[in-house]
């Protein structure tokens, strides 16, 4: 049988500002990224998820470092909590491959990561590689937020 890629987004709390996980997720998450062909944490979810600060680029890099000791191959730092223009930026195997800068809108759209993840899992299973299936799941959540100025 052919197994679908994974893509995990490592949801720590809901948009609405309720906590999503309990005593001993981090590790069953952890546990699962052997599995994974992609993970999708925003900066906060990065730091919880690796027990690491993550505020400088070096910090950055031993977070992904640590994922992937636990069989994580490829990263999705999603930089939409962050201060000043979002960064999103994907490493595999360790090293920066992809990055894109998004705009800051004065309005949140609740979901978007979860739709991130969701479609890139999408284009992996249509047979896509990997940095063009982020490229179309960044251009679709892209268009989310320009439909919604409209």
């Amino acid at each position: 049988s052919v197994m679908a890629p994974l893509v995990m987004d490592p949801v720590r709390s809901a948009s609405s500002g309720g906590d999503l996980v309990g005593v001993g997720m981090r590790k069953e998450l952890l546990n699962l990224l052997q599995y994974t062909v992609l993970i999708t944490p925003n900066r906060d979810e990065l730091s919880w998820l690796t027990g690491c600060e993550v505020s400088t680029e070096s910090e950055i890099e031993d977070a992904v470092v640590f994922l992937g000791e636990h069989g994580c191959g490829s990263i999705l730092i999603k930089g939409g909590h962050s201060k000043g223009a979002p960064v999103d930026t994907l490493y595999t195997q360790g090293i920066p491959v992809w990055s894109r800068t998004g705009e800051r809108y004065d309005f949140t759209l609740r979901g978007t990561g979860c739709r991130l993840a969701s479609f890139a899992a999408a284009m992996l299973a249509k047979g896509n590689d990997l940095i063009p299936a982020v490229d179309a799941a960044y251009n679709y959540v892209q268009d989310l937020f320009l439909k919604h100025l409209k």
